[in-house]
């Protein structure tokens, strides 16, 4: 079985990529599809060893999660080079990510373009606990379109290797 590996990219790896990653995981947990994916969440600008932000953590807490443990970590090339698909939370993450690795130019979206929607995946930073609720709220709602466009190719590919 292979296992599909997902990197979502913010600019500092303490709020949006650990809170998408997190919430991914516990939907495709909820899918029982967990064993099938590899998600680590990273920053264009991180610091490495940076807890998430307290309202990130207080935004998952409403949904069951526990971001306590995460520490951030920069985005790096072995990263990028694993990854299958590299989710970026807006157009201009997407852009420094591709001028960094052209190379992985196919595997680079904005979450929302990759789960057909459009708009990004604002940044709630310094703008309160409400915003981080917000921002929970759109990534889930973002996730659950991303599972549901891997499941159809997966289907297909499925399909196609039966041919």
């Amino acid at each position: 079985m292979d296992i599909t590996n997902i990197l979502f990219v913010c600019t500092g790896n303490t709020c949006r990529s650990p809170m998408a990653a997190a919430l991914f995981l516990k939907l495709l947990e909820e899918k029982g599809l967990k064993d099938k994916y590899n998600v680590l969440s990273a920053g264009i600008f991180a610091r490495e060893g940076m807890k998430a932000s307290r309202e990130a953590v207080e935004a998952m807490k409403k949904e069951n999660i526990d971001l306590n443990d995460h520490l951030s970590q920069p985005v790096y090339p072995d990263l990028v080079k694993d990854a299958d698909l590299i989710l970026a939370m807006t157009g201009e993450h997407k852009e420094i990510l591709l001028d960094r690795f052209p190379e992985a130019e196919n595997k680079i979206f904005t979450l929302m373009e990759y789960a057909g929607i459009e708009g990004e995946i604002y940044d709630p930073f310094g703008r309160g606990q409400e915003e981080y609720f917000k921002t929970a709220g759109q990534l889930k709602e973002s996730l659950q379109m991303v599972i549901e466009r891997l499941l159809s190719e997966a289907e297909e590919d499925k399909e196609g290797d039966l041919k």
